[in-house]
């Protein structure tokens, strides 16, 4: 059998490609069993308990939201704009002091799991169902209507941490900014998810332009998170990275090359849909 120059040349290129996705893996095994070292057994214990939901949350995303709900002040309460089936609720939830209640703002009208014939579905018993079997359905207030209407009738207490997971459109994260920052506590913390989506990184700057929100102080995966870095948890601290305004240079990189869309399908519907969601 003979074997030709391409052949040898392929071969060798499957075994440096083999030996690089095997280091490649190894190398992400390596830093995932290091950093899950410095979690909290609550945390772990949560995850564990909360990770059949469905949704995007990341689990260092989920540590991020549960670590920094626990720094919010006594007497303040939690306020997660876009919650789907639960998901990032829960960590909220559990990772919240006594007495905080989560303020879990979502329409259930899902635009990404839609019917043929175009009708949305109604989500909102499911995530009940999901935030009971976590066993924290006690610290958490529904309400089932848009941000803005949710913001406009707002009675609770002082917001000390909003975390904004809806509508990805410009518009909407000036709404959702504008609308409940007369809600919100001093030195309160406000977080962002996808912050790197055109729609909600252009918003963001805007709010902090107009002066709503301070600048996003660093990022754990696709969360932008806002407030006094000074009183950030020691773990918050561990696990956050600083943040590029302009989305991070590999993915300005990869716009000349790549055709990103311009608008992001989030879970609730397209950037620039009047839905809410996460």
């Amino acid at each position: 059998m003979r074997i030709g120059l391409r052949d040898l040349r392929n071969t060798a290129e499957d075994a440096i490609g083999a030996t690089y996705r095997g280091l490649s893996a190894a190398q992400w095994n390596y830093l995932e069993r290091r950093r899950r070292r410095g979690e909290s057994v609550l945390f772990s214990d949560t995850f564990a308990r909360a990770s059949f939901i469905g949704g995007w949350l990341a689990r260092d995303e989920a540590e991020l939201l549960f670590e920094i709900a626990g720094a919010v002040p006594a007497g303040h309460d939690i306020v997660e704009i876009g919650s789907y089936l639960g998901r990032s609720t829960a960590f909220l939830a559990t990772g919240a002091g006594p007495g905080a209640t989560v303020h879990a703002v979502d329409p259930h009208t899902s635009g990404c799991l839609q019917l043929g014939s175009g009708e949305g579905i109604d989500t909102s018993k499911q995530f009940q169902r999901n935030v009971a079997k976590v066993g924290v359905e006690d610290r958490v207030e529904a309400h089932i209507t848009v941000s803005v209407d949710a913001a406009r009738s707002y009675q609770g207490r002082p917001v000390g941490l909003l975390f904004v997971d809806g509508n990805h459109s410009e518009k909407a994260v000036l709404d959702d900014g504008r609308e409940w920052s007369p809600h919100m506590a001093p030195g309160s913390f406000i977080a962002f998810d996808d912050i790197s989506w055109h729609g909600v990184a252009s918003g963001v700057q805007r709010l902090v332009a107009e002066g709503v929100v301070a600048p996003i102080a660093g990022r754990v995966g696709k969360i932008g998170l806002c407030g006094p870095a000074e009183r950030w948890p020691a773990r918050v601290r561990a696990i956050v990275r600083p943040y590029e305004p302009a989305g991070g240079r590999a993915r300005t990189f990869l716009r000349g090359f790549v055709p990103f869309p311009k608008a992001h399908m989030t879970e609730h519907g397209p950037e620039g849909d009047p839905v809410q969601g996460p």
